[in-house]
């Protein structure tokens, strides 16, 4: 499959030390502190897109607001070179996003190698920061639909060998 990003595009970029408080091990537990942390976020303004990549001893996390005029297709392919990449446990992508009402809403959407998945979601305040710390939960296991545009990556990169070599693609690494 041919590169379907610019070699010229670079991304914000942290890492993080895997500490179980912050990024629990069990799914429900991460779902929910990924959600919690933009959560927080949405105090401080409109949470950029982030793709979070969890290791087993660190945690990256890239601000995808440089892709935020591609394609969802072609966004999908980003985050399926990223997830095709090795000793990758899980990928999760949270964002602020306009709801079927056009009213703003924040998600979290957390994928396993196996395909197993997490999302949940809900909507801001007149204030401007998300209602709670406690969002509306979809999960693979209880056999919800998967949500339109979200996960896949891992099947899409095993069944493509798409693969992206993120050392070349981020702006700067920071704890």
């Amino acid at each position: 499959m041919t590169n379907p990003w610019p070699s010229n595009l670079k991304f914000p970029y942290s890492i993080y030390e895997r500490d179980p408080e912050r990024f629990p091990l069990e799914d429900e537990q991460l779902g929910r502190a990924l959600f919690q942390d933009l959560h927080r976020k949405s105090f401080l303004g409109n949470p950029p897109p982030c793709l979070w990549i969890l290791r087993k001893s660190f945690v990256e996390c890239i601000d995808l607001m440089p892709t935020s005029k591609y394609s969802p297709q072609r966004k999908r392919l980003l985050i399926s070179g990223i997830a095709g990449g090795d000793n990758i446990e899980a990928v999760a992508l949270s964002c602020a996003f306009l709801n079927s009402e056009k009213k703003k809403a924040g998600m979290c959407f957390v994928e396993w190698t196996d395909n197993r998945w997490w999302h949940g979601w809900q909507s801001f305040s007149e204030e401007g920061a998300l209602l709670s710390g406690f969002p509306i939960v979809t999960r693979a296991l209880d056999r919800h639909p998967k949500p339109l545009f979200l996960g896949g990556w891992f099947s899409t990169a095993r069944r493509t060998g798409l693969r992206l070599n993120l050392a070349e693609h981020v702006l700067e690494k920071y704890h």
